[in-house]
C-alpha cells in the first residue's frame, strides 16, 4: 500500500521549512535556559521542592530536544533535502537521541500532572512525595524512553522522512515502495506498528496523564464548591428558623438575608485552578498537536498524485508544526512566572503597567533588583530631611485624629449596645420591633461609615512616605485593630478609669453605667444580627 513517504516538497518549500523553526528555536532555548537559571539559583528551594526538580528535568530534556530540532535536515544523508549534509549513520544517531529526549519530555510532563494530583487530592507533603513518588518518576523517565529507540535502532527505522524533513521512522531509500517497484532496504518492516506505539501511544502518554490529572483536580474542586454552597444555603435557612422563634408570630421582624459575595474563597480557588490548569495543559498540547496531525497524515495518507508533489495544506501544517514545536520552553517559563505576575498585578496594578509588572516579574525571578518608575518609589527618593520632618508631623496629627475617631466609634458602639438591649427585656416591657430592626440597619451602616472615615483620615500611604516604609508612632497596629473590631461589630473596651469616674459621681449619673456594663449585648463577630433577637431563658423563666 502506498504511503505519504512517497510525497515530496518543492525546493522552495523545503527551504521555507528549513528556516521556519529557527527563530522559535532560539526563543525556546532562551526561555528554557532562563527557567533553568531561575530554578538553579535557589539551591535550597531545589533541594526542598519536588516540583522544582521535576520542572528542571523536563526543561533540560526540552533543551536537548530543541537543539536537535535546530539541526533540521542537516544530519540527513547528503542530497536528500535542502541543507542535507550528513549520512545514514548520523541520521540514525540523531533520530535515536531525538526519540529519547522527546519521550523523556513527555514522561516528566506526566509526572508533573501526577504530582499536582497527589498534592491536591491526598495532601502529601514534599517529604512524602520525595520518599515514595519521586524515585518512581525518575526511574520511569530513565528506563521507559530508551525502550522504543532501541527497537527502532535495531530495525533501522531512523531514516530521512520526506514529510517531516527530519530523521524519523521512514523507509529508505527515498521513494521506495510498491508504486515504482523500488525495493526498500531498511525501515519498512514493522514501520506502522512502530509509529503507532511510539508516535501515538508513547509520545502522548505523558500529555494524556497530565490532562487526566488536571481534569480530575477541576472536578474535585467543583464538587467541593457544591458542598460548600449547600452548607451555606442550609445555614441561611436554619438561621431564619431560629430568628422567627424570637418574636411572636404576629410581629415578624423584617429579615435581611446575608448576601453571598461575588466570589468566595472556594470560587476564587476554582477560578485560579481552572486557568492554571488550562495553561498547564496547553503548554504541552499546542507545540505538539499540529505535529501529531502531520504524523497521522504520514501514516494513513494513501492518495499519491502522479507528480508526487505534497498538497499545499500539508505544507502549511508542517510549517506550523516547525514553528510551534520549540515553544514549550517559553510556555513552561510563562507558567512558572504567572503566579508571581498575578501577585504583583494585585499589589502594584494601580502604579505599574502590564509591561512594567511583567518586566519586574522576570527580573525578580532571576534574582535581580528591579527599580520600577512607580509614583511611590519616585516620591520616596525625592524626600529631603525638611520634607521628611514635616511629613512626620503630619503623620502625628493624623494619628491623633485617628485616635479620636476610635474613641467616637467606641462610644457609638456602646450606645448602640444599650439601645438594642431592650430586645432582651422581659415580656412586660413593650418594644416596637419594626423600629428596632430599622435602627439596627441604620446604626450598623453608621458604624461602617465611621470606620471608613477613620481609615481615610489615617492613610497608610502617608505614614509609609513620611517614614520611608517604617511604621510611625507604632499607631498603625492600634488603628488596624480598632478598624477590625469596629467592622466586626465588637465593642472596644473603654479607657481605664472611665467606669470609676461614673461610679464615684452623683447617683443620677450611675444610671449611665448601663452604657458601660460588659454584660450588655454587642454586635456578634460574624456581623449578623440573629443572636440579638434570641430570647433570654433566664428572664423568660422569671
Amino acid at each position: 500500500m502506498p504511503s505519504a513517504t512517497l510525497l515530496s516538497y518543492s525546493h522552495h518549500q523545503q527551504k521555507a521549512l528549513f528556516w521556519a523553526g529557527k527563530p522559535t528555536d532560539v526563543i525556546g532555548i532562551t526561555g528554557s535556559i532562563y527557567l533553568c537559571y531561575c530554578i538553579l539559583k535557589d539551591r535550597d528551594g531545589l533541594k526542598k521542592k519536588v516540583f522544582r526538580r521535576l520542572f528542571l528535568a523536563v526543561t533540560l530534556a526540552h533543551i536537548i530536544l530543541v537543539c536537535i530540532h535546530v539541526l533540521s535536515t542537516i544530519p540527513t544523508p547528503e542530497g536528500s533535502f535542502y541543507g542535507s549534509l550528513g549520512s545514514r549513520q548520523s541520521c540514525s544517531a540523531i533520530g535515536f537521541l531525538s526519540h529519547i529526549a522527546y519521550t523523556m519530555t513527555m514522561v516528566y510532563n506526566g509526572s508533573i500532572g501526577i504530582y499536582y494530583y497527589i498534592v491536591f487530592t491526598y495532601n502529601w507533603s514534599d517529604q512524602t512525595i520525595k520518599q515514595k513518588a519521586e524515585p518512581v518518576f525518575h526511574a520511569i523517565a530513565a528506563i521507559y524512553p530508551i525502550l522504543g529507540p532501541i527497537f527502532g535502532l535495531a530495525f533501522g527505522m531512523y531514516n530521512a522522512d520526506p514529510i517531516l524533513l527530519q530523521c524519523y521512522a521512514a523507509p529508505a531509500p527515498l521513494g521506495c515502495g510498491e508504486v515504482d517497484g523500488i525495493l526498500c532496504e531498511r525501515g519498512h518492516r514493522f514501520r506502522g506498528l512502530f509509529v503507532w506505539l511510539t508516535g501515538f501511544v508513547e509520545l502522548n502518554l505523558g500529555t494524556g496523564i497530565k490532562l487526566g490529572a488536571v481534569f480530575k483536580i477541576l472536578i474535585t474542586v467543583w464538587l467541593q464548591q457544591r458542598k460548600n454552597k449547600k452548607r451555606f444555603d442550609e445555614g441561611i435557612s436554619d438561621g431564619g428558623v431560629r430568628r422567627s422563634t424570637a418574636v411572636e408570630a404576629s410581629q415578624k421582624i423584617p429579615q435581611k438575608q446575608p448576601e453571598r459575595k461575588k466570589m468566595t474563597k472556594t470560587t476564587a480557588l476554582i477560578y485560579e485552578t481552572f486557568w492554571q490548569s488550562i495553561w498547564f495543559v496547553l503548554s504541552c498540547f499546542i507545540p505538539y498537536c499540529v505535529g501529531l496531525i502531520v504524523k497521522m497524515v504520514d501514516l494513513f495518507w494513501t492518495r499519491i498524485p502522479e507528480d508526487r508533489k505534497a498538497p499545499g495544506w500539508l505544507f502549511i501544517l508542517t510549517f506550523i508544526s516547525n514553528v510551534l514545536f520549540p515553544m514549550q520552553g517559553v510556555f513552561n517559563t510563562l507558567i512558572y512566572l504567572r503566579p508571581n505576575f498575578m501577585r504583583r498585578r494585585r499589589t502594584h496594578g494601580g502604579k505599574e503597567s502590564v509591561w512594567q509588572c511583567a518586566k519586574a516579574t522576570v527580573y525578580t525571578a532571576a534574582g535581580f533588583d528591579y527599580q520600577g518608575n512607580t509614583k511611590k518609589s519616585k516620591k520616596s527618593t525625592e524626600l529631603d530631611p525638611t520634607s521628611l520632618r514635616s511629613s512626620r508631623e503630619s503623620a502625628t496629627m493624623d494619628h491623633r485624629s485617628g485616635l479620636k475617631s476610635r474613641t467616637s466609634i467606641r462610644s457609638s458602639s456602646k450606645r448602640f449596645s444599650a439601645d438594642i438591649s431592650s430586645s432582651n427585656q422581659p415580656s412586660h416591657v413593650t418594644t416596637d420591633n419594626t423600629s428596632v430592626a430599622n435602627g439596627l440597619d441604620i446604626h450598623q451602616s453608621r458604624l461602617v461609615n465611621e470606620a471608613t472615615e477613620m481609615k481615610e483620615s489615617f492613610s497608610q500611604e502617608i505614614v509609609d512616605d513620611a517614614c520611608d516604609g517604617k511604621p510611625a508612632l507604632h499607631g498603625n497596629g492600634e488603628i488596624e485593630q480598632t478598624r477590625r473590631t469596629a467592622s466586626e461589630g465588637h465593642v472596644v473596651p473603654e479607657e481605664p478609669g472611665r467606669d470609676e469616674e461614673v461610679r464615684q459621681g452623683p447617683p443620677e449619673n450611675r444610671d449611665k453605667m448601663d452604657y458601660y456594663d460588659d454584660d450588655e449585648p454587642s454586635l456578634p463577630a460574624d456581623g449578623h444580627l440573629s443572636g440579638l433577637f434570641e430570647p433570654d431563658d433566664s428572664e423568660s423563666g422569671a
